[in-house]
């Protein structure tokens, strides 16, 4: 998914302050797997992506921005099963950001595991049924 697509469907849950509103709103894209499956990563209680935006700010090492998936999913996935940790996960992060600087607090709201939508898991769910994996 494109990072501008997710900041506009963003900005759009944070147009109303109305949960009704807004689950109607995200319900209009319940066909959409690749922001299922980025709604399923970032709010998933059971994935860590094992990096802070507090490490973010921490030095690390250079790594060229060509090497660095273009996909939000990729890097979330990545950072999740451990791959990228430590240096390594903090530099492909920047490397990241840095191939696509304007979407930078977006990028970041998501390594923080919250989009800022004022939404939980359950009314998620809700709107796009089993994105996101649950306490049962």
């Amino acid at each position: 998914m494109k990072l501008h697509e997710l900041q506009m469907i963003v900005d759009d849950l944070n147009a109303t302050n109305s949960i009704t509103d807004k689950r109607n709103k995200l319900s209009k894209h319940k066909n959409n797997e690749e922001l299922t499956k980025l709604l399923g990563i970032i709010y998933s209680p059971y994935k860590r992506f094992h990096l802070s935006v507090k490490t973010y700010a921490l030095k690390a090492p250079h790594i060229d921005a060509a090497e660095v998936s273009t996909d939000l999913f990729s890097l979330l996935s990545e950072l999740s099963t451990g791959n990228y940790k430590g240096d390594r996960g903090v530099a492909m992060v920047k490397a990241f950001i840095e191939n696509q600087p304007e979407h930078e607090m977006l990028i970041l709201m998501a390594l923080d595991k919250n989009l800022k939508i004022r939404m939980n898991a359950c009314s998620i769910n809700r709107a796009m049924p089993k994105t996101i994996e649950e306490f049962s």
